[in-house]
């Protein structure tokens, strides 16, 4: 079965934009990121990154270990992006989170 992923984070004026690429790229591979430039409420910088996985398999092999699997087809997880960025996965339930929706798919 097919699936498919999202991948979503903010990246606020006091983190290195190019720090958090460089560790999506190093856990997600080089997919294409859209960064895209959007203003806090105080007229700070904040970028959201969004990339978008057509085949999510290999993603959930590195995932399953670490998460339960849902109780329908579609997954909502959220992983630490201070430890992303060490290159440990850690699942959290902070708001400083790298977001990961996927349709379809499991741990099998």
């Amino acid at each position: 079965m097919r699936c498919f992923a999202e991948i979503e984070v903010l990246v606020h004026a006091t983190e290195d934009l190019d720090r958090v690429v460089e560790a999506l790229r190093s856990f997600f591979g080089d997919l294409p990121y859209i960064i895209q430039a959007l203003e806090g409420h105080y007229g700070n910088p904040i970028y959201l990154i969004t990339a978008f996985l057509e085949d999510c398999r290999p993603l959930l092999k590195k995932l399953c270990p670490y998460v339960q699997p849902p109780q329908g087809r579609e997954w909502h997880i959220r992983l630490d992006k201070q430890k992303l960025a060490k290159g440990e996965v850690s699942p959290s339930s902070s708001d400083d989170v790298v977001k990961i929706r996927i349709k379809g798919g499991g741990c099998d």
